[in-house]
């Protein structure tokens, strides 16, 4: 087993890339493929002896390692190509990472390069494993021109922005000579006059040398720098950027000797607008209770008064970067308060507050926040004497936390929200016209694609039964003439639960899934028959089947209307399922198309109709089963059957007139006979004493003479079991056969 003796960036890239090549060649387990993540898991420990991280990213056409640029070819080409393939900038390996993981991890890229065909994101394979140790874009350095490489650090999630830049300065002095020595050399020489003797050392050895102060100065110019590729933006933007940075770098640190030479330099360039300078500087703007002070007094003169938006925003981004759940859910409820004013103007203002706010919380995961926005949002709709135009406003802010909460898989707050939408759209509602328009078109824009392809996504996954109950239910609170065209994409799936769980949803959105089915069924190419037969093809087989179970759930009279068009299909399968969605929906129009569908030539399909005619119980195709019954000799029993299944006294009659021969004289006597043994048979269940009766009448005419009842002892034992039955059931003194 080979063994790594020093930290090598290059070769644990390129043993991880061999480590993929011998996977792709060997299956999971095999010794080849074991000794495959061996190798730059070994090497990665190495690495990990000097520091906690190892960060892979892409810059451009470059890949960084740590800050290192790194050379080479194959591998940094397939590296670039897998960046671009799956929409990433960087990828993290902590200390803590274990062989598993990384065998995990490295197994997501057997598939051939170039396939578009993974059905999982690297972001989200990540996720899904479990890989703690592996993060997916926490860290970018971006390429600022030719010779300047930056970290872009506000994606440092969760970090201690001070360690990190320290642990990356020392372990990469070649990038930190990018960063800020080439860029910094000419302020340094003209404060100090030391500039070009720090320039013309190794960088290695003058970023090691460096004091926390002097590190600091250097970032205070590298700010002057990255404050003038903000020229043409607004002030505020670019001040809040500022005191972002500022606040993180001179957390625990010794202000007095920076914040002068920042106000001066920044002054002095033009960077910031004067007025702004002292919220920047002054200690007390750097505390959070003064912060909140001076913010909730703007927003008391909210609707009273002129408010600078801008000083309204910086002093909410220091309130949010407190992290102080409490007080920015304070100033947020006093936010949304202002919606009640009529100026137009004062809505307008507090709406771009209010959505700036959310996708604040949304970009840093701030979930209790965005909570309790979306709950105060969503019961202050319910107000009945809301003005319409503080409905829209709420409605455009519930669209943004409506999406946010579909993405999070929060299926429950999702179905929430639309039933309050619902209720509005209740015809007891007591509200405007207006606003349950507003309320109609609410429900219509956030049945947009991402929505729909998030809960297709999670049926397809096959989640807990109960979180299925919820998506089902968000899915028939959206519009629902999308939802049903969306779901005819899953549901032929191969799996049982998700396919069941899409056609549970199509047969609860009624008259909007049989335009979709109606629109499915247009499509010739859904006839498609297999070569020199008539069956459908396996994936149109499917198609149809599944329409006409759903279309058998659905009461409804154009729904039957297709399932009519359906029973003249060649293929044998199509007209019995339509024979079992008719006999589901049990009405007048469904009985009416079974009847035609006697005369199907196909003896399963005639008989299965029979049976769904009889299981109907309607007495308005006793007609119809009684003319089948004289003309189909195959049908026979299974329709005297039904007959005597729909019960009544029509149906009593009618196997009285047959025991009699009324009606049948013109059949052959076999035929006659196979009638009345039918009859005799179906008796027994009967409570009929005329039946009884007549049953007896027959034994006895039929018993006399010793010729005809050797020739009819068939029918004659079939009489004879039928009279004792009948007395039995009924409790009457047992009649001991006449032919014993």
């Amino acid at each position: 087993m080979e063994t790594v003796v020093k930290p090598d960036y290059g070769l644990a890239l390129k043993l991880m890339h061999g480590a993929i090549r011998r996977l792709e060649m060997y299956p999971p387990g095999h010794p080849a493929a074991v000794q495959a993540i061996e190798k730059p898991f070994l090497a990665l420990q190495e690495i990990f002896k000097d520091t906690d991280h190892l960060i892979i990213s892409r810059v451009e056409d470059r890949i960084i390692v740590n800050g290192k640029n790194m050379e080479g070819e194959e591998i940094l080409n397939r590296l670039l190509e897998e960046f671009d393939q799956e929409n990433v900038s960087s990828l993290t390996f902590a200390k803590n990472l274990t062989k598993e993981e990384l065998g995990s991890f490295l197994s997501f890229f057997v598939k051939p390069l170039g396939k578009k065909d993974r059905s999982i994101s690297l972001p989200d394979f990540v996720k899904k494993n479990r890989l703690e140790s592996i993060k997916v874009d926490k860290l970018r350095y971006e390429l600022v021109d030719d010779d300047e490489v930056v970290v872009k650090s506000e994606v440092v999630e969760g970090a201690d922005l001070k360690v990190q830049i320290s642990s990356i300065m020392k372990e990469n002095p070649d990038l930190l000579r990018d960063i800020f020595l080439s860029k910094t050399a000419d302020v340094r020489e003209s404060d100090q006059g030391e500039g070009s003797i720090l320039a013309k050392r190794e960088a290695e050895k003058q970023i090691e040398s460096l004091s926390d102060e002097d590190l600091l100065e250097l970032m205070a110019a590298s700010l002057g720098e990255g404050l003038k590729k903000r020229q043409a933006q607004s002030a505020g933007p670019a001040l809040n950027e500022v005191v972002d940075m500022v606040g993180r770098l001179l957390q625990n640190r010794e202000k007095s000797k920076l914040l002068p030479r920042l106000k001066k330099m920044l002054s002095e360039r033009g960077m910031v607008q004067e007025e702004h300078l002292d919220f920047l500087f002054e200690e007390r703007w750097l505390q959070s209770q003064e912060v909140l002070d001076g913010l909730i007094k703007m927003l008391d003169k909210v609707g009273t008064e002129e408010v600078d938006f801008e000083k309204l925003m910086f002093l909410w981004n220091r309130v949010i970067s407190s992290q102080e759940t409490e007080i920015i859910t304070y100033v947020m409820s006093k936010v949304l308060s202002k919606f009640q004013y009529k100026d137009r103007n004062t809505r307008d203002l507090v709406a771009r507050f209010a959505e700036r706010a959310l996708g604040q919380f949304i970009k840093r995961e701030m979930k209790l926040e965005l909570s309790y926005v979306r709950d105060q949002l969503t019961g202050k709709i319910t107000d009945p004497l809301l003005p319409v135009g503080v409905f829209q406003e709420y409605s455009r802010l519930l669209r943004i936390t409506f999406s946010e909460t579909i993405r999070r898989n929060d299926f429950d707050g999702a179905r929430k929200i639309l039933s309050k939408y619902h209720a509005h759209l209740s015809p007891e509602a007591k509200c405007s016209e207006e606003t349950r328009q507003a309320a109609r078109e609410f429900v219509r824009e956030v049945t947009d694609e991402s929505t729909l392809t998030v809960l297709m996504s999670q049926m397809k996954e096959g989640v807990a039964f109960q979180t299925v109950k919820l998506i089902e239910e968000v899915l028939e609170s959206l519009e629902r003439d999308k939802v049903a065209q969306k779901l005819l994409e899953i549901f032929t799936l191969d799996d049982r639960a998700a396919r069941m769980s899409a056609l549970r949803v199509l047969s609860r959105l009624g008259k909007d899934s049989i335009s979709a089915f109606s629109s499915l069924l247009s499509d010739p190419g859904i006839f498609v028959r297999k070569e020199r037969s008539p069956l459908l093809r396996d994936e149109q087989w499917y198609k149809v089947r599944n329409v006409i179970y759903a279309l058998g759930n659905i009461r409804d009279r154009e729904g039957i209307g297709i399932l009519s068009r359906l029973r003249h299909d060649s293929d044998v399968r199509v007209r019995l399922e339509v024979t079992k969605a008719l006999e589901k929906t049990g009405m007048p129009e469904s009985v009416d198309v079974l009847v035609a569908m006697l005369k199907d030539t196909d003896d399963e399909v005639r008989r299965r109709v029979v049976s769904s005619l009889s299981a109907l119980g309607d007495k308005s195709c006793l007609e119809p089963l009684m003319g089948h019954l004289l003309h189909n000799s195959r049908d026979t029993r299974i329709t005297v059957a039904a007959i005597a299944k729909i019960r009544g006294a029509e149906s009593t009659k009618f196997l009285l007139k047959l025991l009699r021969d009324e009606g049948i004289k013109h059949l052959p006597p076999r035929q006659k006979d196979e009638i009345k043994i039918a009859v005799f048979d179906m008796s027994r269940e009967i409570n009929s004493t005329d039946l009884a009766d007549e049953i007896e009448k027959f034994v006895e005419q039929r018993g006399k003479g010793l010729k005809r009842l050797l020739v009819k002892t068939r029918v004659l034992e079939s009489a004879n079991r039928a009279v004792e039955a009948i007395r039995r059931k009924n409790h009457s003194h047992p009649v001991p056969s006449r032919h014993e």
